[in-house]
């Protein structure tokens, strides 16, 4: 072999080599591309799942909140009538 045989079939390696490379890293990144696009809809929908269950537990504060405030103002009123009703009970006896 002549020094340009070998240099011509040095250069096809590198050609073939360098062109296989390029399709790899070409196919690596439409893979990278596509598991990225695949991951948005599964970040989007567990964000999603974030808010909502957020919304679920602040509505679920917010019932025991205002629960809480119901039950309060309905012993005021009961203590209020319970006092009453002492106080009418008191007047008739006294009288």
């Amino acid at each position: 072999m002549t020094n340009s045989t070998i240099t011509a079939t040095i250069d096809k390696i590198l050609n073939q080599t360098e062109k296989a490379i390029l399709s790899d890293i070409s196919s690596e990144l439409s893979n990278s591309h596509q598991k990225l696009d695949d991951s948005v809809s599964t970040l989007e929908a567990e964000y999603d799942k974030i808010i909502a269950d957020g919304k679920k537990e602040a509505d679920k504060i917010e019932k025991q909140i205002v629960g809480g405030s119901d039950i309060e103002a309905r012993n005021k009123q009961l203590l209020a009538l319970e006092s009453s009703v002492n106080r009418v009970f008191t007047t008739a006896l006294e009288q």
